[in-house]
């Protein structure tokens, strides 16, 4: 299952990550979103969420540990086990299995994709932009469900402060979905429930008093059974007031971003976001230390909305 709008599709996207970029770097945003160049470094901690997501959605924390094996690019020989892998499988199957644990009530559909054309605040939809997404928990079609008017979404961190909860105050993902299930399900949708899980501190001992996989396992188990305040649900309300911003903003950088296309408008750099919350993935090309060789090409600028929504099309016995 998907949904979207009866109007056609619009030859460009503008996903809740791709309006970060524009917003914090204009360069980024090029580089990334309009000339498709992508970093060959592969972030550990980005694997263990998506596999995360993946557990959430069938329900399994095997189902993790197995998405998990699956994106390794480069298989290891039949019979020998990569520890090293294990352990990361080891350590999602752990916060799989304490959030299922700990909430038993999930939204009925989830890792919904969802894509509608931009509008402006009278309406008429933009002639170049759509905005897509993948919600991980879909507002319910049951008025007695609780999760009629709200939208699940799931989160690890490597710290659950709050600092980190008071920024999801500020995100303009809450608003940017809450807007975008209103448009599709033509009723208010205006809240957003976090589940967030904090991925443990521990390490497998191999050095001083040697464990085996399988009591590493037992220890993680253990780690969130004894520590209940490394899961956090947040809820995260909009204004109506809020939601019309959100309509006037992403329209206008629609726009931005297609001048920025046409090469009507300049990308800017913004250097103050090189080295704010680590290193941009960008930051060696704009230095000038690599060339844009140093890069992939992408040739799908949006593979999660594709992969989505190809899912649910499967589902649906649709091809593409």
């Amino acid at each position: 299952m998907h949904y979207t709008t009866r109007h056609r599709d619009r030859k460009f996207l503008l996903t809740n990550s791709a309006l970060a970029r524009l917003r914090s770097c204009e360069r980024k945003h090029y580089l990334r979103d309009i000339a498709g160049l992508v970093s060959r470094f592969k972030s550990a901690a980005m694997g263990t969420g998506s596999a995360f997501h993946i557990g959430i959605l069938e329900q399994s924390p095997l189902a993790a540990a197995q998405c998990l094996r699956g994106s390794e690019e480069v298989p290891w020989p039949e019979g020998a086990v990569d520890e090293a892998l294990e352990e990361r499988c080891l350590v999602v199957e752990a916060m799989v299995a304490a959030a299922l644990k700990k909430w038993t009530d999930w939204p009925e559909k989830r890792e919904i994709p969802f894509r509608l054309p931009v509008f402006s605040l009278k309406n008429y939809p933009s002639h170049n932009y759509d905005m897509a997404g993948v919600v991980d928990g879909w507002p319910s079609d049951n008025p007695m469900s609780h999760w009629h008017d709200k939208i699940g979404e799931w989160k690890t961190t490597g710290r659950l402060s709050s600092n980190y909860l008071l920024g999801l105050q500020t995100r303009s993902q809450p608003t940017a979905y809450c807007y975008a299930a209103s448009v599709l399900l033509g009723r208010p949708i205006r809240t957003v429930v976090y589940r967030i899980v904090q991925r443990p501190t521990i390490k497998r001992r191999t050095k001083r008093q040697p464990e085996s996989l399988e009591e590493y396992a037992n220890r993680l188990s253990t780690y969130y059974d004894e520590r209940p305040e490394l899961l956090f649900e947040e809820q995260v309300t909009r204004t109506d007031h809020q939601i019309l911003e959100w309509q006037a903003e992403m329209f206008e950088a629609s726009k931005r971003a297609h001048e920025i296309r046409r090469g009507d408008r300049f990308p800017i750099m913004n250097d103050a976001a090189c080295v704010t919350f680590g290193k941009c993935s960008y930051l060696d090309l704009c230095a000038r230390s690599v060339t844009e060789e140093a890069y992939d090409v992408a040739t799908d600028p949006h593979p999660e909305i594709t992969a989505a929504m190809n899912a649910a099309n499967a589902m649906n016995g649709e091809t593409k």
